[in-house]
This record gives structure tokens, C-alpha cells and sequence, in this order.
């Protein structure tokens, strides 16, 4: 799912580069943004994954949550402090692009498993 988001985060640099520095920030920062609370959520949830306590995986996936949201609005916070010329609607159009478009894509490994895709 990271590798998919990273391509998003590419297409969406490519789409919004011909419209200008502030239009390709902007896409970065939403893209990177999403990017990098995927993956820290990612590492929270499965940094010591043990199969047989599922009651503590659920915890942890409400907790990388909790991060995520957090990183996300943080992350945003500083971008729009730091980049006058953010475009705020490329800024969260970018963020749900990635975040949502991989989800959609269909596990195509052949064998079923989706462990491929994380």
C-alpha cells in the first residue's frame, strides 16, 4: 500500500508541475503528508506483531490512528506556517488522492494475499 501511495504522491507532482512551483508544493506537501503518517502508523502497528494477542493489534491499529491524525495535522500545521503559497484545496485534494486511489487499486499477486500490498 506504501509503494501505491508513493506512486500517487509522484502522479500528483507530475499532474500539478505544470501549474506552477505553488501548485507542485502544494501537491508535495499533501502527498508527503500522507505518505509519511501511513508509514509511521505502519511501523506503530506492526513494530512488534505478535499473531497471538489480537486484542493488542487492535490497540495498536486505534493507536497508530490517534498518530496518524495527529502527524497529519501537525505536518500540515508546519506547512502552512512555513509555505506562504500553499494552495490549500491542491494541499488536501493531494493528501486524499493518496490516501484513497491505492485503496481502490485490486491485489493482483495471483496468490490472494494482500501482504504484498502493505
Amino acid at each position: 500500500m506504501l509503494r501505491w501511495q508513493g506512486i500517487m504522491t509522484a502522479i500528483m507532482l507530475l499532474a500539478a508541475a505544470p501549474f506552477g512551483f505553488a501548485a507542485l508544493l502544494s501537491a508535495a506537501v499533501g502527498g508527503a503528508a500522507c505518505l509519511l503518517a501511513n508509514l509511521a502508523a505502519a511501523f506503530w502497528v506492526f513494530r512488534r506483531y505478535r499473531a497471538q494477542q489480537p486484542g493488542a493489534l487492535v490497540l495498536r491499529f486505534y493507536g497508530a490512528e490517534i498518530v496518524k491524525i495527529t502527524l497529519i495535522l501537525t505536518l500540515f500545521a508546519i506547512a502552512y506556517v512555513a509555505f506562504e503559497s500553499l494552495i490549500l484545496p491542491i494541499v488536501l485534494g493531494s493528501y486524499l488522492i493518496v490516501q484513497t486511489v491505492p485503496a481502490l487499486i485490486p491485489d493482483r499477486s495471483g496468490d490472494g494475499s494482500a501482504q504484498r500490498r502493505c
